[in-house]
């Protein structure tokens, strides 16, 4: 794996923080397991959190990482460092990520996880989601597909010329 794969899509093993596995249901919903090395925790980051289904979430969370750990023990020429961050990842505390609002519908789940993935080392288990919609509409509105964009960017700096 590490051969095909390497070179192109596998970090620097000795500086891994954190490893973002999306999990998509059968009916469609997004759901993310984000793995923290530094907190030894997966979080359990879902707009649709209904505590009467977490127990199948969490079960699923967990052979995922059954399937991590068995992937990593395969990577024979990685250093003990990188073995021993993983021993017992299947033991490790599963917590709910805060401040995500539960949106009670699947539409735009996976929306959310891709904004988290996006973060990469810069995750936080807590967001507002306020932060989030203000963030993925700039995204859109900035974005190389907005055939609007040179006007807003001319409008931009005009208004950023009088402030100055």
């Amino acid at each position: 794996m590490k051969q095909s794969y390497g070179q192109d899509w596998m970090p620097n093993l000795k500086n891994l923080e954190i490893i973002y596995i999306p999990i998509q249901e059968s009916d469609g919903h997004w759901y993310l397991a984000v793995i923290s090395f530094k907190a030894r925790v997966i979080y359990h980051v879902d707009t649709q959190l209904d505590f009467k289904c977490t127990e199948d979430k969490q079960k699923t969370i967990g052979l995922a990482c059954e399937v991590l750990t068995q992937m990593v023990a395969t990577l024979l020429e990685l250093d003990q460092q990188i073995k021993t961050n993983t021993v017992g990842l299947c033991e490790w505390q599963i917590e709910y990520a805060r401040g995500i609002p539960n949106l009670r519908s699947s539409l735009n789940s996976a929306v959310w996880i891709m904004k988290w993935i996006s973060k990469e080392q810069r995750f936080k288990p807590i967001l507002s989601g306020d932060v989030v919609q203000m963030d993925v509409a700039t995204r859109l509105i900035i974005g190389d597909h907005n055939k609007c964009l040179p006007h807003i960017q001319e409008e931009a700096h005009s208004f950023w010329k009088k402030l100055t």
